[in-house]
């Protein structure tokens, strides 16, 4: 993929400054295992430092597009993502831990991370994925 290799700081649930992806390697592959193997062959084919940047990269896009109705709002004013937020609900009207990252955000940017390893989906307004739901949050490209 790329010569650069950024360096994966997964958010702990501590609101860290410094975090670039909601899911670590291992979270990753754990996740692709519910994938059938016919349908991961590229993902399969990465070495660790390109889903390390696959998953900054979908952790970026999720980050861009994804709103949050409400008023709910981040765990820390200088974190450097969207989550771990304050009086989020789950879809069922429940609060969500504020100082964690809801599974469904993980399974989410690591599903947009395999769509990423297949190709640039956003350079592809005809094709590709047009809109992504999981759990309470919905997202349009």
């Amino acid at each position: 993929m790329s010569n650069i290799l950024p360096v994966l700081v997964v958010e702990t649930g501590e609101g860290l400054s410094t975090a670039n992806s909601y899911v670590s390697y291992d979270d990753a592959q754990t996740y692709m295992t519910r994938i059938l193997p016919a349908y991961k062959a590229q993902w399969v084919a990465l070495d660790q430092h390109d889903v390390e940047a696959l998953l900054i990269w979908a952790t970026q896009l999720f980050d861009a597009y994804i709103y949050f109705p409400g008023s709910s709002q981040t765990y820390q004013t200088r974190q450097g993502l969207t989550f771990p937020r304050i009086a989020v609900l789950d879809q069922d009207g429940y609060p969500l831990d504020e100082r964690t990252v809801p599974e469904f955000v993980k399974d989410a940017v690591t599903q947009l991370a395999y769509e990423l390893s297949k190709g640039d989906r956003t350079v592809e307004p005809t094709r590709g994925i047009r809109s992504a739901s999981v759990g309470p949050l919905s997202i349009e490209f």
